[in-house]
């Protein structure tokens, strides 16, 4: 289900991410996506716990709490989609690897013991002039 589509535009972007399009570094373009969730995310009303935990199950990109759940949010971020959208990058494979990292976290944790999970999708389309799309898909199934 998507739960939201915005366009956000970012007024706070260094010279050297105005267009992460350009940039060489996936991982430089991911953290721009992810930092850029984060702020959307707390907009939103998730309370951050964690970036980018890893564990041997996997890693989450975001762990929040939100509406009462313990939520494991993926970022996805696309320069356009010419490789397809962001939202089509999420593998049934990757979803089952974020559940258990996301278990594992949870169990580490005494204190979500009971806490009901799940997994959230943010598609991020980065546009030109920083002006950036955002998609959020809540409870994702594969």
């Amino acid at each position: 289900m998507v739960v939201e589509v915005q366009s956000v535009r970012n007024s706070q972007t260094s010279q050297t991410q105005r267009n992460p399009k350009r940039h060489r570094d996936r991982r430089s373009f991911g953290t721009h996506g992810e930092e850029l969730a984060t702020q959307l995310l707390v907009k939103r009303g998730y309370t951050i716990l964690e970036r980018q935990w890893r564990s041997r199950e996997g890693e989450i990109d975001i762990i929040a709490v939100a509406g009462g759940d313990l939520v494991a949010v993926e970022v996805k971020t696309r320069g356009g989609i010419g490789f397809g959208s962001a939202e089509q990058a999420l593998t049934a494979y990757q979803l089952r690897r974020i559940q258990r990292a996301l278990l594992s976290y949870r169990a580490q944790h005494p204190q979500l013991q009971y806490t009901p999970v799940r997994v959230d999708l943010l598609a991020i389309t980065v546009g030109t002039q920083r002006q950036h799309e955002a998609r959020l898909f809540q409870d994702v199934m594969l």
